[in-house]
């Protein structure tokens, strides 16, 4: 079940019927029954609210949220037809979807149905479970954690995530294509650890935050391209729209700084 607008929810039960339901008085906008390709997931975007949806055999697809019909035609994501159990969208498209999903047997892919578009994401060996999105951020379960990832903001896709790494270093996936290139390791940090990452909004510009400092990375060219130190550690970072400053939130305050 997921809300779409100030006054609707589109739902999916088990007797294989999706229906959108106005919440005020519980009547039907729409529905429909798909019988052996009945939804078994649902993502609603949070601006444009077009609908993704994945299948109990294993296709994902968007819909029309004011009818319920189709917008794309259903992209066979899972070779064994396992259910995909969470999908959630990836970028801010209007026109190009691209839509995370988790499958029942632990296989999480990226995928566009409208380029029938699939690439496979993994972590490690460990088994996918359930994708969401909040704002810019993308949280990918898995068996036994969560890797966090921010998404670039690419006009056209937003496709590169950004993934913090063990050991002060951040890994980058291209989740159209599947490049997955080495982590970038990010020097002089004292305890090993990233602690928040932001994309400048040049989608190429990365800043990492830590206990010690703020580094600024050039993804492309996998440099760090400016750090300047900090006098108590970062909690978290984040870019203005325009990029022409950095908010850094630490314990005890909140410290804005022009773009490095």
């Amino acid at each position: 079940m997921r809300c779409i607008g100030s006054d609707s929810i589109i739902v999916a039960t088990r007797d294989g019927i999706t229906r959108c339901i106005l919440s005020s008085d519980g009547s039907n906008i729409w529905q429909f029954s798909l019988g052996s390709d009945a939804i078994r997931s649902i993502d609603v975007h949070h601006s444009h609210h077009k609908i993704a949806v994945g299948t109990i055999n294993g296709m994902v697809y968007t819909v029309d949220p004011l009818n319920g019909t189709a917008t794309t035609i259903p992209l066979q994501v899972s070779a064994s037809n396992s259910p995909i159990v969470d999908v959630a969208f990836g970028n801010d498209n209007t026109n190009i979807s691209l839509i995370l999903a988790a499958c029942a047997d632990g296989e999480m892919y990226s995928t566009i149905p409208s380029t029938s578009g699939l690439t496979p994401l993994r972590h490690y060996d460990r088994p996918g479970r359930c994708v969401a999105r909040y704002d810019d951020v993308i949280a990918l379960g898995w068996s036994g954690s969560i890797t966090t990832s921010y998404v670039s903001p690419d006009p056209l896709s937003a496709s590169l995530l950004s993934i913090v790494e063990p050991n002060a270093s951040i890994r980058t996936i291209d989740m159209v294509t599947g490049m997955v290139p080495p982590p970038i390791p990010v020097n002089n940090i004292i305890d090993r650890t990233i602690t928040s990452i932001a994309w400048h909004p040049n989608g190429t510009l990365l800043y990492a935050a830590s206990g010690n400092n703020l580094s600024l990375i050039d993804v492309p060219t996998r440099n760090v391209v400016l750090q300047t130190d900090l006098d108590a550690p970062a909690n978290e970072v984040s870019v203005s729209p325009l990029g022409t400053q950095v908010v850094i939130v630490q314990s005890t305050r909140t410290e804005t700084r022009p773009d490095l």
